[in-house]
């Protein structure tokens, strides 16, 4: 089948981004086609099996016009695409977008499935965004319940936050985010024997990813562990930056290494050789980090919040703090780093733990879906 995959970005770097990528390449690999529309490709890189449309965005921030831009250009997109290219389904990822695919699919008889990345009500996205962005946001959500004949949802809060909103379980489907294992096996059986000590993070260095807490949990740990370090990859800033600037304040800089952004087939080398990844989030839908760490062989140590609990097992494959505790950070740490035998326990169970998100059962279940019926108004 031909399947239209919608985001208002394709190529960026960033999660969303990198699962609409993910469900691009496992779509082809099922043997389907796929045709991108999104508003950082390019026509002329096309191919047989991958169409990519582009899609002019908003250039204003407020009210996200550039989202609603983009939905109100996507229904012509969609409508000129379906008319040389039948497609047999689209899978939306960008709620604002859905305001645009949701009309042009009812007209040309296309099933659609909505895909939510995020819940906006979350108490750790209060603040993040611009009040008029915000109401946008919400707005969508509740579109989305009414018009989208099937959601998928990536974590139990979005599952249950649609319930509330009165959509029933036959149009939601738990559908969590997924990683190609192979690629991230590296082979990590156990923990590493050494002196020193590596922390990662991985993420952008936005308000809901909680880094400030870990460099605020830093202090506690160097003075158990003098050999620790941290290396932070995602986030660009320079030395004049709000982190760069904090972890000075807090006498930790000589043991951060602010990595920026690296190629993503480092990554897995790169969660392999540290000790634990910290992913002190405020918010999530369902984060790819810690999975990619966990295939990678390397513990968690994160936030108890909705999306990172259903990966972490607090002392099963990490350990789980609550959000915003720089101490319980620190001390959780410092608790699986200095127990050899219970680092490497949970580095034995950590790429067994997350092999239910491996892409061929997502992909097996969307076809399935979609031959049933489910995804038609």
């Amino acid at each position: 089948m031909r399947v239209a995959l919608v985001n208002r970005f394709f190529h960026r770097a960033g999660a969303v981004p990198t699962v609409v990528r993910e469900w691009a390449h496992h779509l082809e690999a099922a043997g389907h086609s796929v045709a991108v529309f999104a508003g950082d490709v390019d026509a002329a890189a096309s191919t047989p099996a991958r169409a990519y449309v582009p899609v002019r965005l908003g250039r204003w921030r407020a009210f996200d016009e550039g989202g609603l831009a983009f939905a109100w250009r996507l229904r012509r997109a969609l409508s000129g695409f379906h008319s040389q290219s039948r497609l047999d389904v689209l899978l939306c990822t960008d709620s604002t977008a859905f305001f645009g695919a949701s009309p042009a699919c009812h007209r040309l008889g296309v099933p659609a499935v909505m895909a939510f990345q995020g819940w906006v009500y979350s108490p750790g996205k209060r603040g993040l965004y611009p009040r008029t962005v915000m109401w946008v946001y919400q707005y969508a959500v509740h579109f989305c319940a009414r018009h989208a004949p099937r959601i998928a949802c990536i974590s139990r809060e979005i599952y249950e936050g649609l319930s509330a909103l009165g959509v029933p379980p036959e149009r939601l489907w738990r559908a969590p985010n997924c990683i190609d294992l192979a690629a991230w096996d590296t082979g990590k059986r156990g923990a590493h024997r050494r002196a020193e000590r590596q922390l990662l993070y991985v993420g952008r260095f936005s308000p809901e990813k909680g880094l400030r807490f870990l460099l605020e949990a830093l202090p506690h740990v160097v003075g158990r562990f003098p050999r620790v370090r941290a290396r932070l990859v995602g986030g660009e800033e320079g030395e004049g930056g709000e982190f760069h600037g904090l972890a000075r304040r807090l006498g930790v800089a000589g043991h951060i290494e602010f990595a920026g952004h690296v190629p993503r087939e480092a990554l897995p080398g790169i969660y392999a050789e540290a000790d634990l990844l910290v992913a002190p989030s405020l918010a999530e839908g369902h984060p790819l980090a810690p999975v990619e760490a966990l295939a990678s062989g390397t513990p968690v140590v994160g936030s108890d919040i909705p999306g990172l609990n259903e990966t972490v097992a607090d002392g099963v494959n990490g350990a789980l703090v609550p959000p915003r505790d720089p101490a319980a950070l620190a001390e959780a740490i410092c608790r699986v780093l200095g127990d050899q035998a219970l680092l490497d326990r949970l580095s034995r169970a950590a790429q067994p733990s997350v092999e239910r998100y491996a892409w061929p059962r997502r992909i097996a279940e969307f076809e399935a879906l979609i031959a049933g019926g489910a995804a038609r108004e």
